[in-house]
């Protein structure tokens, strides 16, 4: 069963909170501490940049009986703007404690984030009652610098590391090592290209029987010359016999 504003107020479920984060069937936990990617805790006005990432945790304590399960999940208007809450989700009963989020921009431009602003929104659900259920008290010191530690040591500046990343393959780029890859590949380039260039000559103008394609074209050429002229001259002879022939004819003609 979901629970409404009155029965998430009757049965004690937020600690610290105040009227205005209550909502019909939700409550609205307010930002205490914003920490950065360095483990600071920032002044009460941050901008997060565009793929910045900071470390938000509740002014409000959370504490659920075995009955009652809880799921927090970022405002509806912290992502129209771009910004996406990371590690939101289920809460066990029993859990006692602030509750925290990872916060990225994914948005074109920096965000401010202020002390006290609302980031978080919680639905409360009841269910039968758990019987092993396991009590999970966190105090607030505590919580606060493990959730520092983890989020220094798991995270980067930028969401996914993408500015160390960048500065590292620029550093790459611009190493003597590198370059010096960059001139033999260069080399290797420019001798097989001339090589290409000797061996297409060699078989673009010579065979395997050493002779030139020009040579070779004029043979060509000479043999069709002879061969135009030997047909002119069978013609030629052929035209003589038909004359010789007729001409024989005609004086055997005259005798009769």
């Amino acid at each position: 069963m979901l629970l409404t504003k009155e029965l998430i107020k009757y049965y004690g479920l937020v600690k610290e909170g105040v009227d205005d984060g209550y909502r019909s069937t939700t409550y609205d936990l307010r930002i205490s501490k914003i920490i950065d990617s360095d483990g600071k805790e920032v002044s009460d006005d941050c901008y997060i940049e565009s793929s910045g990432i900071v470390e938000l945790i509740s002014e409000e304590v959370v504490s659920l009986p075995n009955f009652v399960t809880a799921f927090a999940h970022v405002k509806t208007g912290l992502s129209s703007e771009g910004l996406l809450a990371l590690n939101i989700g289920l809460i066990d009963p029993g859990w006692c404690g602030p509750l925290s989020t990872t916060l990225v921009n994914f948005g074109k431009h920096r965000k401010l984030l202020q002390k006290g602003d609302p980031f978080l929104r919680v639905t409360f659900i009841q269910s039968m009652p758990v019987e092993d259920c396991k009590t999970v008290a966190k105090l607030r010191y505590d919580y606060e610098k493990d959730k520092r530690k983890t989020f220094v040591t798991n995270f980067d500046r930028t969401f996914l590391g993408l500015e160390t990343h960048i500065k590292n393959k620029v550093k790459q780029v611009s190493s003597s090592d590198f370059e010096k890859r960059i001139g033999i590949i260069a080399l290797v380039f420019t001798t097989v290209f001339i090589v290409v260039q000797i061996g297409a000559s060699y078989f673009l103008y010579s065979d395997p029987w050493d002779k030139s394609i020009k040579d070779y074209y004029y043979e060509r050429l000479n043999d069709a010359h002879n061969s135009v002229e030997a047909h002119d001259l069978s013609l030629r002879v052929q035209r003589l016999e038909e004359s010789f022939h007729d001409g024989a004819s005609g004086e055997v003609g005259g005798v009769e």
